[in-house]
């Protein structure tokens, strides 16, 4: 790991074995006096890797935390509001589009963790599990999301167990969003980043993210504002096999 030069000028430290950052302390001796220096190593390669791990993770906990309130809002608010067939499609639709994009971010944050050499071995079991139940999870809702009884039907968020498989998933989605900020925290202060750009790349990225969804959440709020409140569902008829909607 370590190798001195002739003379002991030069000390040259194999790069595979570090972290992303590290201090090391060089003492130089003899019988007359003795000096030592510390250094701060930080490898460029891995350091950059680990600016997208914190900006990933910062979004997706923004990200989960958002989707997960506004799961909240549709399921108890919204559906028993306007109890249209018409509006629980378009609702389920919002509601997985949310739930999807908090997923992908997610499932980036948590793949980067797993890829990243600087993180201890217990993170990376945590976040590759956390990346097997993301994905899991982002299947299942496409598969209840494409299932003939949601649009011809009824919502798969009318019934009680999805209501509930969705809000405790949705918790422990934004629990491993939170695991790996507490380690990232300590390295942003080993590597004495708080006065570099990397706060102002955190805060722009979690800026753009909440403006891209806030703009869209906005427009539909704006568009359930025009909806009727109903407080029966249409159904599908029996003998003509159509579907009568109210607006």
């Amino acid at each position: 790991m370590f190798h001195l030069s002739a003379y002991n000028e030069t000390l040259t430290i194999n790069t595979e074995l570090l972290q992303v950052c590290q201090q090391y302390t060089c003492r130089v001796f003899n019988k007359i006096s003795e000096n030592q220096n510390t250094y701060l190593l930080v490898l460029e390669g891995l350091l950059k890797l680990y600016e997208c791990t914190v900006m990933a993770s910062t979004v997706a906990v923004v990200s989960t935390l958002t989707s997960y309130a506004l799961a909240i809002f549709i399921l108890f608010f919204a559906l028993e509001t306007y109890r249209v067939h018409k509006r629980h499609v378009q609702l389920t639709t919002a509601f997985v589009f949310t739930q999807m994009v908090a997923f992908f971010s997610l499932l980036i944050a948590t793949l980067l963790c797993v890829l990243n050499p600087d993180f201890p071995l217990p993170y990376r079991i945590i976040e590759g599990i956390g990346f097997l139940f993301v994905t899991a999870l982002i299947f299942y809702l496409l598969f209840l999301y494409l299932h003939p009884e949601t649009l011809l039907k009824r919502s798969f968020l009318i019934k009680k167990a999805h209501r509930n498989f969705f809000l405790v998933n949705g918790f422990v989605a934004v629990g491993i969003s939170f695991i790996p900020i507490y380690k990232e925290h300590e390295i942003i202060q080993l590597c004495q980043l708080s006065a570099s750009l990397m706060p102002g790349s955190i805060a722009l990225s979690v800026v753009t993210y909440l403006f891209i969804v806030g703009v869209q959440f906005v427009a539909f709020v704006k568009y359930m504002r025009s909806w009727t409140k109903v407080q029966r569902l249409s159904r599908l008829s029996s003998r003509s096999g159509s579907l009568h909607f109210q607006n």
